[in-house]
């Protein structure tokens, strides 16, 4: 027979004890306190080690993809060049750049390097997530949270990507985590400490403004939660001056790039106005990529989660309030700027707000009344996240990106058939053989030459001449010079790398032919033809 164990509901207690109170979980259970003061970051650590683990494994096997690629080209010119190139496009992302420059710097650059500060930024948002709704709610409800958000579709893509998406969701994370110490203590800490958050909050969220220009709306579902709080009168207009004062220095710190992104708007042309698949990339591509019954099973826990949270207002308010503000405010912000101003939304434009999809889900749970029922319902979440997982570890997850197959194809067959000696340098450097290659188009992006799959992975191609390289560019991609038979003097082998739906593919080969070249070998991949011509 089972012993009987005494079960303390927290919430219970936290109906008659402020959220704000750091005496609520004392009087609740003294022993859990202590145990929390003894080890508060040990189930947040090992959740954000295992969110590292989940969002690092198998991350090597898919293709780098063309905003990786942007990431590439930008990130390994040097400091001046990097300069040049955010002044006139990309000027969100310098930040980001120069960050990544200089972990190329300390490691080197391979595409797994290029992944490596995501999957350490998953670890840590899932880490202060956690600590985030202990301190807001309990232990379980945060273990649970953590959970649930390491699983989530967009979040272990975001893990996998070489983009400044993860590290800017840590960043707001950070800053709610910084928001919420600075509201509740209100009476029971010294000003000075209470100057040091608000100091803390308006430093990290300057930076991940500058990070990534959108998270700024991040900073709208803060004032929405100060908002809430004061016409709920769980905050004093007075108390609410400091956030007024840190969110306008945030602003104010990060107007000279907002003027500048402005000015380099053209960038996101790109960007389809609102249509009728915008439900669905709101619904589905937003927060779950590619998994729609995940989606649904997710919208179902996220509507009875945020019914459970307003229900339960009056005894966690600033729950409430952030993960209901974060999840909504700036979804609506970025679809109401793209009908009111220009297009702007993009579906994963807004993977900041995932800390509070997985408090919405995670709360569904949390009110599960027997712990094997908790268990089982993150086991179907769980499970719900692993096809959407493993299609995002498949060789041609990004966007069918079939560079890194190419690059492999390329590296084999110059080793196999000799055509560069051993030793030879990287891309750039000066020829080291009679071997070069040939650039033409990139599928999708007619703007852009297959030269970055070489960018990307400069090894697979080391001491192969580059025939028809322009000019280094000012600009983010590199262009080509027009290809004649002159330019292929002095090569007795060179490959042919374009996109399988290039239209210029037969003016290349009269080109090969009137220098004298035979077609040698022809292998096609998903997206990119590679063609070996040799002298005759």
């Amino acid at each position: 027979m089972t012993a009987p164990v005494v079960v303390i509901d927290a919430d219970a207690v936290a109906t008659s004890l402020p959220e704000s109170s750091p005496a609520a979980s004392t009087a609740a259970d003294p022993s859990r306190d202590r145990r929390t003061r003894r080890r508060p970051w040990r189930s947040a650590l090992v959740l954000g080690l295992i969110a590292s683990i989940v969002s690092g494994a198998f991350a090597w096997v898919p293709s780098l993809w063309y905003d990786e690629g942007a990431s590439v080209t930008a990130a390994t010119r040097d400091v001046e060049a990097l300069g040049v190139l955010v002044r006139q496009v990309d000027a969100v992302h310098a930040l980001y750049y120069w960050l990544l420059h200089q972990w190329f710097e300390l490691v080197g650059y391979s595409a797994f390097a290029l992944r490596v500060p995501s999957i350490v930024a998953a670890g840590v948002t899932v880490t202060v997530t956690v600590l985030l709704v202990e301190r807001l709610a309990s232990r379980r409800l945060a273990l649970i949270t953590g959970a649930v958000l390491l699983v989530l579709p967009r979040f272990t893509w975001a893990g996998g990507e070489g983009r400044s998406y993860a590290l800017s969701l840590m960043l707001v994370t950070l800053a709610s985590l910084l928001l919420v110490c600075a509201l509740q203590h209100r009476g029971d800490v010294s000003p000075h400490r209470r100057r040091v958050y608000w100091v803390a909050y308006a430093v990290v969220t300057g930076l991940s403004i500058v990070l990534y220009l959108y998270v700024a709306l991040a900073l709208v579902a803060h004032a929405a939660v100060v908002t809430v709080l004061l016409l709920a009168r769980r905050l004093r207009w007075r108390e609410a001056v400091p956030f007024a004062i840190t969110a306008a220095v945030a602003v104010l710190s990060t107007w000279p790039l907002t003027v500048l992104a402005e000015r380099q708007k053209g960038q996101v042309s790109w960007i389809h106005p609102l249509d009728a698949t915008t439900p669905h990339a709101v619904l589905v591509t937003q927060f779950f990529p590619k998994a729609a019954p995940f989606a649904f099973v997710a919208w179902l826990m996220i509507a009875l989660g945020g019914a459970l949270l307003v229900r339960g207002f009056a005894r966690r308010p600033l729950l409430a309030a952030l993960t209901i503000a974060l999840l909504t405010a700036p979804t609506l912000g970025l679809l109401t700027a793209s009908v009111a101003l220009t297009p702007l939304y993009s579906p994963r434009y807004l993977t900041f707000s995932l800390p509070a999809v997985a408090v919405a889900m995670a709360v569904v749970v949390d009110a599960l009344p027997r712990r094997a029922l908790r268990i089982a319902g993150i086991a179907v979440i769980v499970a719900l996240a692993v096809p959407s997982y493993v299609g995002q570890r498949m060789p041609e997850a990004k966007q069918h990106s079939d560079w890194n197959q190419v690059a492999d194809h390329v590296a084999e067959r110059t080793a196999e058939l000799g055509l560069v000696p051993a030793g030879s340098g990287a891309p750039g450097s000066a020829p080291s053989s009679t071997a070069g290659i040939v650039w033409g188009g990139l599928r999708g992006h007619p703007t852009v030459t297959s030269r970055v799959i070489a960018q990307s992975y400069p090894q697979a191609f080391a001491g192969l001449g580059d025939v028809n390289a322009s000019a280094p560019p000012r600009g983010l991609w590199e262009r080509n010079t027009a290809l004649d038979p002159a330019l292929l003097s002095g090569y007795d082998d060179v490959w042919y790398v374009v996109s399988n739906h290039s239209e210029t593919q037969q003016e290349k080969f009269a080109v090969f032919r009137d220098a004298g070249f035979e077609l040698r070998e022809t292998t096609r991949f998903s997206r990119t033809d590679v063609y070996l011509f040799e002298r005759g």
